[in-house]
């Protein structure tokens, strides 16, 4: 039970120190990849810190001696540390249980809807009213969508293929599945989401887009469904 709650308590620490690094001194300070790859190594490495037992003193040396084996007694865990793992247990179920689910409707959403391949990419034109998106090569634009904003909506999602987006969001989902109960895990997904739609918006006016009507073209987007598991231009903070 102590180990449980002294583990809880030095993960959330270590969580919030990285955390309070990375505002400190990579946001809007460095390049977007860095801040990428920092907010997913540091909340893995904010999980693994705690385990590591690093001896500051030197052990006593015990000496063995040949006789009968000391008998050894097995001890159930505590009714509160087999409670404090069923509610993890049932909080990682939860989440993880959400996003195959989300997987699934991203796939049954493909499955009817037109499909065009441009180079490396598959266009996805469902007749849902949806908000535009891309997991890994696919992207998803309602055929709802103005013919006016399909170029930048497009310029946005590919940008998100191209830096492999998809593949971060994953693994920060799935971590944040497994430390679900640190709420610098949720801090540290949100701040991924703002590095990948930053990086996505740059892309787009680096391209040439008009500033003022592909932030018109944000503001319609910002209603109908988007998974958390994909990137989508719901999610800009433009």
């Amino acid at each position: 039970m102590k180990e449980i709650v002294r583990y809880i308590l030095e993960t959330v620490v270590c969580s919030g120190i990285l955390y309070g690094a990375y505002l400190l001194f990579l946001r809007n300070r460095t390049g977007y990849l860095a801040a990428r790859l920092c907010l997913t190594g540091s909340l893995l490495a904010a999980a693994l810190i705690p385990l590591l037992r690093i001896p500051v003193w030197p052990g006593k040396v015990i000496y063995a001696t040949a006789g009968t084996p000391a008998k050894t007694t097995f001890t159930a865990p505590s009714v509160s540390a087999a409670a404090i793992w069923i509610v993890y247990g049932c909080g990682v179920l939860l989440l993880l249980s959400s996003m195959f689910r989300q997987a699934l409707l991203i796939r049954r959403l493909r499955r009817h809807s037109t499909q065009e391949r441009i180079g490396r990419i598959v266009l996805v034109r469902p007749t849902a009213q949806i908000a535009s998106f891309s997991f890994f090569r696919t992207i998803y634009i309602s055929r709802s969508v103005a013919e006016k904003d399909i170029a930048a909506i497009f310029a946005h999602e590919k940008s998100h293929v191209i830096h492999r987006h998809s593949l971060e969001r994953i693994v920060m989902e799935s971590l944040k599945a497994l430390l679900w109960w640190n709420p610098f895990a949720w801090l540290a997904a949100r701040a991924l989401t703002e590095v990948e739609e930053f990086e996505a918006d740059r892309d787009v006016l680096a391209e040439g887009h008009d500033t003022g009507n592909y932030l018109k073209t944000i503001f319609t987007q910002q209603f109908g469904y988007s998974p958390d598991v994909a990137d989508g231009l719901s999610n800009s903070l433009t």
